[in-house]
């Protein structure tokens, strides 16, 4: 999991204009959840959610 999140981050850093990386905020998210529920799943779920909720507020 962790080397699929790294070469996402490398490949499609997806910036905002400010310069924040929504790939590592959604990598954040998802690792903080990954430490809570001890699940893959879980983890997994949570980043996807968090790219797309970041990527649709800060209209990317």
């Amino acid at each position: 999991m962790a080397a699929i999140v790294t070469a996402e981050l490398m490949e499609k850093p997806a910036l905002t204009a400010s310069g924040l990386s929504l790939s590592l905020l959604a990598a954040l998210i998802a690792a903080i959840t990954g430490i809570v529920t001890r699940g893959l799943f879980a983890t997994v779920l949570a980043g996807m959610v968090a790219y797309t909720a970041l990527r649709y507020g800060f209209g990317l």
